[in-house]
């Protein structure tokens, strides 16, 4: 694999055609790899467990063995499979090239945060009626840390097939914020499958996925992405116990009881529905643009 240093980022559209033409191949290559790897894993899954509901919450140890699984199939091996082949350097791959724990750590705050500050304005405009711990917070940690796992692998599947290689190469192929449209679009989609997701949840959907994007570009590394996507749906499922698409999973250290129209808490999608979450995104906006490195 080509290790050597590149000034320019890795975000930058391709100077000539050629180059154009072949990192469009290899967003095709492996956008192909994970589609048909992810089909194999599904097929194979129904043979073992038989049709699976996504509305319905499994337990926290089969949960974390499928992500884990997603994630061999459509992020690591279709990675390792392009490395091998086309030998490139690994700033194409999302890893960046310096502060990796820095931008790790601000996302993850980033995104305790603005979950935080999402359910604290719907309780400033009545749309709690109560919260409630679950339990002990000692009898809750175990389910925590399986959370944090799991939550950890969501972030690394969906990041790592949507933000890091498959973004950078078209984005070099058809440049940033056109490339960042599309692999939105595709994350939008890929939430399709809940029967519980609302026009306001889905668009949610597609504008996490340009900030995100829009991070990856900034630094040039998908660890902010991570963290934040990650923390978010930690503190959204386990912290405050409130619906994630409409599922509400057993185990959380507390739970937000919602009440109040659709738009203030989100009805059945969860606070990611509520219109409040705009001016959430427009302070997540703000940090990615002002507190993350630019690519030097």
């Amino acid at each position: 694999m080509d290790t050597s240093p590149e000034i320019e980022n890795p975000l930058d559209r391709a100077h000539n055609p050629k180059d154009r033409a072949a990192a469009l191949l290899h967003f095709g290559i492996f956008v192909g790899l994970a589609v048909l790897l992810g089909i194999a894993l599904l097929l194979i899954a129904r043979k073992l467990v038989g049709n699976f509901n996504p509305d319905q919450v499994p337990g926290l140890r089969f949960l974390i063995s499928a992500e884990t699984a997603q994630v061999l199939a459509t992020v690591l091996i279709p990675s390792a499979i392009l490395a091998m082949i086309f030998r490139e350097s690994w700033l194409r791959f999302g890893f960046g090239r310096s502060h990796r724990l820095g931008q790790l750590a601000l996302g993850i705050f980033t995104g305790l945060i603005a979950m935080s500050v999402l359910i604290g304005l719907m309780a400033l405009f009545g749309g709690v009626r109560g919260w409630t711990m679950s339990g002990p917070p000692g009898a809750a940690l175990p389910h925590g840390l399986a959370y944090a796992l799991s939550f950890s692998i969501v972030a690394i599947s969906e990041e790592g097939l949507l933000r890091g290689y498959a973004l950078i190469q078209l984005s070099r192929a058809i440049s940033f914020w056109p490339a960042a449209i599309v692999t939105s679009a595709i994350f939008l989609a890929l939430h399709l499958i809940h029967a519980t997701e609302s026009v306001m949840g889905l668009t949610q959907v597609g504008l996490i996925g340009l900030i995100l994007a829009y991070s990856v570009r900034r630094t040039g590394a998908i660890w902010f992405a991570l963290g934040c996507h990650g923390a978010w749906d930690f503190a959204e499922t386990y912290l405050y116990g409130v619906p994630d698409s409409g599922m509400t999973a057993p185990g959380a250290l507390s739970n937000v009881a919602l009440s109040g129209p659709a738009w203030l808490t989100g009805g059945v999608t969860g606070p990611e529905a509520s219109w409040l979450i705009f001016p959430v995104f427009a302070g997540m906006a703000l940090v990615v643009r002002f507190a993350l490195p630019r690519w030097q």
